[in-house]
C-alpha cells in the first residue's frame, strides 16, 4: 500500500480544482483521462513488479487467487483506507487489477524460459486497453460516490497544477498555446505564441469553426503531457530553447495538417458524387486521426526525455527543431504499417499499435529506447556495430526500457479508445460547418426558382434525417437505462443521448436515410438488437455509452447502412 499511495498522491498535484468537480461528477474531461490512465499503468507496474520479486527464482504460473491473496486490501486501503463502505466500484477495480497483473505476471515467467534477462520480464507485454479504460470508468464513479473521504486525504494537493494551454476566454484559441520560458533557474509563467502559426482560414466564419475545435483538440491531446514538461524545477536555463522547439515540433505541424485536410477535402466534396464523397470523407477521417496519435507519439516521447533529463541530471547539448523531427521520424518507422489502403493514402503509422503482436513488444520497446538513449547520450551506432550500453549508464537505459514500456501501453489505450473522440468533434464541426457553394456549371444554367426548390428539398432531408436519428437513439438509451434499473441523474441520460446523436451522425456522414415514422420502431428494435449481440447485457451497454466508445455509435450507423441498403430495404420493411 505504501508503494501505491504516493502514486495517487501524485495524480492529485497534477489535477486541478476544476477537473477534480468533473471527476467528483463522473464526467472526467480527456486532460483528466490520460492522468488516470498513467496512474493505472504505475500501479500495474509497480504491483506488477513488486509480486515478481516475490517469486524469486521460481517460473511457475501464477493464479488469480495467488494474485488477489498477495494484493489483499491495497486498492481499497489506498484510494478509500478506513472506509466503512463496501464499495462495489472499488471490488471491480480490484478485479481488473488482478486480471492484467496476473497476465503480466505469467506473461513475464513465461519469457524468463525464453533467456530474457530478469530486468526485461515486465517489458514483455502490453496493458489491454479495454481493461485500461473499464478501470478509468469505475475510479470515476468511485470518487463520484465517496468524494468526500477522498477529498479529505488527498484534497490539499488540487489545485498545485495549473493548465497553462488552456485557451482563455479573452483570447483566440490560435493565440492559446502558451510555453514557459526560464528567467531564473526555475520556470516562471511567461506566455509563448506559437511561432509564426495562424489558422490558415479563408476568414469565413464556417472555417474559422473547424480551425477552432481542431486547435482545441490538440491542445486537449498536448496538455496533461506539456504541463508536466513545464512544471520541472531547477533545469537548466539553455533547455528552454529545447521545450520551445519541442512544442514547434508537436502542435504546429499536427494544427496546419489538420486544417489543410479539412480545408481541401471539404471543398473537394462540392463535385463529388454520391460513392467518391463517402470515400473522401473516410479518407479525411482516417488521416486526422494519424495526426492526433502521432501528436499524442510525440509528446509522450519528449515527456520521457524530460524525465530522463531530470533524473539523472542530463545536460547534453540543447537539442534543435531538425534533431527532434529525425529522432521521431525513426520512432513513426518503427511504428507504421506497410499496408496502404489505397495507392493514394498516407501510411496508417499507428495500426500495428491498435492491436500490437505480442512477439514484438519487447523488441519494438528495446529498439525505441536504443533511438532515445542515444539521443540522450549524443551517440551514433554504425549499421554493422552491435548497440551496447556501458555499465556507467546501466540504470540510465533500465529507466528508459520501463518509460517506453509505459509509453506502448498508454498509446495503444490511446489509438483505441480516446483518439475517435477527438477525430469525432472535428468531423462534426466539418459536418455543421457548410461548405462553399457550388458554383453552376455556365453550359447548364437553372432556373432560380428550381435552385431553391433543390436547395430547400436538401434542408428537408437533412432535418428529417437528424430527427429520425435523435428518435432512434433516445429510444435506445431509454431502453438500456430502463432495462439496467441503475439510478442515473435525467441531465447524464441526456448527455448520453446528445454524444451518441452527434456521433451517430458522424458516423452515417453522406448517407442517406429513407425512414417514416411506421417503419422506425421496427429499424429500432433490429438496431438494439444488433447492440445486444456485441454486448450481451444491458449494464455493459450503459457503460459503454456512459464512456462514450465509439463502438456504440459504429455499431448503430452500421446496422442502418445495413438495413437501408438497396438490397436489404425492400425486404426489411416487407417483413
Amino acid at each position: 500500500m505504501e508503494t501505491v499511495r504516493p502514486l495517487i498522491e501524485k495524480f492529485f498535484t497534477r489535477t486541478t480544482s476544476e477537473e477534480w468537480e468533473l471527476l467528483k461528477q463522473g464526467k472526467p474531461d480527456n486532460t483528466t483521462k490520460v492522468l488516470l490512465a498513467e496512474l493505472f499503468l504505475d500501479i500495474l507496474a509497480t504491483v506488477s513488479t513488486a509480486l515478481l520479486k516475490s517469486q524469486g527464482g521460481s517460473f511457475s504460473t501464477v493464479t488469480q487467487e495467488d494474485v488477489r491473496t498477495s494484493l489483499g486490501d491495497t486498492i481499497k486501503a489506498s484510494f478509500a483506507p478506513g472506509g466503512k463502505l463496501e464499495s462495489v466500484s472499488l471490488a471491480d477495480l480490484t478485479d481488473l487489477v488482478v486480471e492484467e497483473v496476473t497476465d503480466t505476471i505469467n506473461s513475464s515467467l513465461s519469457s524468463s524460459l525464453l533467456n530474457v534477462p530478469p530486468e526485461e520480464l515486465l517489458l514483455t507485454r502490453v496493458t489491454d486497453p479495454g481493461k485500461l479504460h473499464q478501470m478509468i470508468f469505475i475510479i470515476s464513479n468511485m470518487f463520484e460516490k465517496l468524494s468526500t473521504n477522498i477529498k479529505r486525504l488527498y484534497g490539499g494537493k488540487l489545485g498545485q497544477r495549473r493548465s497553462r494551454m488552456t485557451p482563455s476566454q479573452e483570447q483566440s484559441p490560435a493565440e492559446s498555446f502558451v510555453s514557459e520560458t526560464p528567467s531564473t533557474s526555475t520556470l516562471e509563467t511567461t506566455s509563448y505564441s506559437m511561432g509564426s502559426f495562424r489558422p490558415s482560414s479563408d476568414g469565413t466564419d464556417q472555417c474559422k469553426t473547424v480551425e477552432e475545435v481542431i486547435v482545441k483538440e490538440v491542445t486537449h491531446i498536448t496538455e496533461p503531457i506539456f504541463d508536466e514538461i513545464l512544471d520541472i524545477e531547477n533545469i537548466d536555463q539553455n533547455y528552454s530553447v529545447e521545450l520551445i522547439n519541442a512544442a514547434e515540433a508537436i502542435t504546429k505541424p499536427a494544427i496546419e495538417a489538420s486544417i489543410e485536410i479539412v480545408t481541401a477535402e471539404s471543398n473537394s466534396l462540392n463535385s463529388q458524387k454520391g460513392k467518391s464523397s463517402k470515400e473522401s470523407s473516410t479518407g479525411k477521417r482516417r488521416k486526422i486521426k494519424n495526426i492526433f496519435a502521432k501528436t499524442f507519439a510525440t509528446s509522450w516521447i519528449f515527456k520521457i526525455l524530460t524525465q530522463i533529463k531530470r533524473c539523472f541530471k542530463k545536460k547534453p547539448k540543447v537539442k534543435s527543431r531538425k534533431s527532434i523531427d529525425l529522432l521521431m521520424e525513426d520512432i513513426y518507422a518503427l511504428l507504421q504499417t506497410e499496408v496502404r489502403l489505397t495507392a493514394e493514402d498516407e501510411t496508417c503509422v499507428f495500426e500495428e499499435v491498435k492491436n500490437f503482436p505480442p512477439d514484438r513488444v519487447l523488441l519494438f520497446t528495446k529498439e525505441v529506447a536504443g533511438l532515445l538513449y542515444m539521443y540522450l547520450t549524443n551517440q551514433t551506432i554504425e549499421p554493422d556495430c552491435p548497440f551496447v550500453v556501458p555499465e556507467s549508464n546501466t540504470e540510465l537505459y533500465s529507466d528508459i526500457l520501463k518509460k517506453v514500456s509505459c509509453f506502448l501501453s498508454i498509446m495503444s489505450w490511446f489509438v483505441n479508445k480516446q483518439v475517435d473522440s477527438h477525430t469525432n468533434r472535428v468531423m462534426a464541426a466539418c459536418r455543421s460547418s457548410p461548405v462553399a457553394p457550388e458554383i453552376p456549371e455556365v453550359s447548364e444554367p437553372e432556373n432560380k426558382k428550381d435552385e431553391v426548390r433543390k436547395r430547400r428539398a436538401n434542408e428537408l432531408t437533412d432535418l428529417q434525417k437528424n430527427m429520425y436519428v435523435r428518435i432512434l437513439v433516445n429510444q435506445i438509451v431509454t431502453k438500456t437505462h430502463t432495462k439496467t434499473k441503475v439510478a442515473i441523474t435525467s441531465s447524464s441520460v441526456a448527455e448520453i443521448i446528445e454524444n451518441l446523436f452527434t456521433n451517430t451522425l458522424t458516423e452515417l456522414g453522406d448517407f442517406d436515410l429513407v425512414l417514416t415514422t411506421e417503419n422506425i420502431t421496427k429499424l429500432y428494435r433490429t438496431i438494439y438488437k444488433d447492440l445486444s449481440k456485441k454486448w450481451n447485457r444491458p449494464e455493459l451497454l450503459l457503460v459503454a455509452m456512459r464512456m462514450k466508445e465509439p463502438e456504440v455509435e459504429q455499431c448503430i450507423a452500421s446496422s442502418l447502412k445495413r438495413q437501408l441498403s438497396r438490397g436489404a430495404i425492400c425486404k426489411f420493411f416487407m417483413e
